[in-house]
């Protein structure tokens, strides 16, 4: 997938793995001369899209921290792409499409659909903070995003990561706030 995004546009890195950033780690960190672009999150050939886009599935946490907090993002099981731009989704391209005897065999349009959806990933602008009440808004969706990751923590975490939250609790009672 790396190569494929990168021999797309000129100048385009996608690092795989990327470092984990407040809502998650999406598969992919896509950027440009450092200037970081979106994401790409992928899921294995077959996946159900509709489901996680539901917020069913195993994935379906995952979505919705995503689509709340993540500006311009790819979901992808390889054969189908779905690009979501501020929470709304803005296009899906069909590359390929499974048979009955688990041969995969490109769609007509398969291919000019997919470049084209990602070629207008790679140009969407990065988006800016125009206004207080811009960045206010834009730090609240990733408020309940961080809230929605301790709360997971602490829930299903191991006892190395909420300790690790606990400290933090504590350091910020000590140099902020003590509620």
């Amino acid at each position: 997938m790396k190569t494929f995004l990168e021999s797309l546009s000129k100048g385009i890195t996608a690092t795989n793995e990327p470092k984990r950033i407040a809502c998650g780690a999406p598969d992919f960190s896509i950027s440009r001369k450092a200037v970081p672009l979106g994401h790409v999150e992928t899921k294995d050939v077959g996946t159900n899209l509709d489901e996680i886009e539901r917020g069913r599935s195993p994935h379906g946490e995952q979505f919705k921290r995503y689509i709340a907090a993540l500006p311009n993002w790819i979901l992808t099981d390889y054969l189908e792409f779905r690009w979501y731009v501020a929470g709304k989704k803005r296009v899906t391209a069909h590359l390929a499409s499974p048979d009955g005897e688990k041969k995969i065999h490109v769609l007509p349009k398969g291919d000019a659909e997919t470049t084209h959806l990602l070629q207008a990933f790679f140009s969407q602008p990065a988006p800016t903070v125009d206004s207080a009440k811009d960045l206010a808004s834009r730090m609240a969706g990733m408020t309940g995003v961080v809230r929605d990751l301790i709360t997971a923590t602490f829930k299903y975490g191991s006892a190395g990561d909420r300790k690790q939250l606990l400290t933090w609790l504590t350091a910020f009672r000590e140099v902020l706030i003590p509620d």
